[in-house]
């Protein structure tokens, strides 16, 4: 009786969803590793989004998310840096395409991102 007490007390947009995404970026012959973090609550997110730098094996944040969306087949973002993330969920991995912004008014480069579903925490918001 005591948690469904909190549960109408709170309701379940109080609860917050953290996931980390592990994987790689592709881009032509160019490959490095990639962090996606994920914090979601009452139905938009946020979070960053790193990748490890191969010259000294340290993360390296390149955006932060600053707004999106998720259903259940798919997550899109933009980042404080202009990055544009659209991506499909299959199984436990995350398929899609990071677009970079376009330098001087050219095209922007797509790389291809590939990342599983490392770790999930669902926090109800009095535990924060």
């Amino acid at each position: 009786m005591k948690f469904g007490y909190i549960n109408k007390l709170f309701g379940s947009s109080s609860r917050e969803n953290r996931t980390v995404w592990l994987g790689t970026i592709r881009y032509a012959d160019e490959s490095l590793d990639m962090r996606l973090k994920l914090i979601e609550r009452a139905g938009s997110f946020m979070g960053d989004l790193q990748v490890v730098d191969s010259l000294n094996s340290q993360l390296v944040q390149i955006g932060i998310i600053e707004g999106g969306t998720r259903t259940p087949t798919s997550i899109t973002f933009v980042t404080n840096t202009e990055l544009q993330f659209t991506g499909n969920l299959q199984s436990g991995s995350l398929v899609g395409t990071l677009v970079f912004p376009p330098p001087n008014g050219e095209q922007g480069l797509v790389a291809e991102v590939n990342l599983i579903e490392e770790h999930v925490e669902y926090l109800p918001s009095i535990l924060r």
